[in-house]
């Protein structure tokens, strides 16, 4: 029997399952994309909710694991 998460990806729409790989990457902003990706990326999301709610919740995170970082690095040795 196929897991949960192996049937929601097969189960996704084809311009989902082709912006998946980028969502990463776009929303991190650390992504290195080729010529017209980021254009159809962002077109997939403006009419994609899913996919858009999970760029916002990966943005969200990794904007949090930054601040993290920030305040860490403020911290005084004798306390980390």
């Amino acid at each position: 029997m196929k897991n949960r998460r192996e049937m929601k990806r097969k189960d996704a729409r084809p311009a989902c399952r082709a912006a998946a790989p980028l969502i990463f990457d776009y929303a991190c902003g650390t992504g290195e994309f080729e010529p017209g990706q980021v254009a159809l990326l962002k077109r997939h999301l403006a009419g994609c909710l899913k996919c858009s709610k999970a760029a916002g919740d990966i943005r969200s995170v990794a904007g949090l694991l930054r601040s993290a970082s920030e305040v860490r690095k403020n911290v005084p040795a004798r306390l980390s």
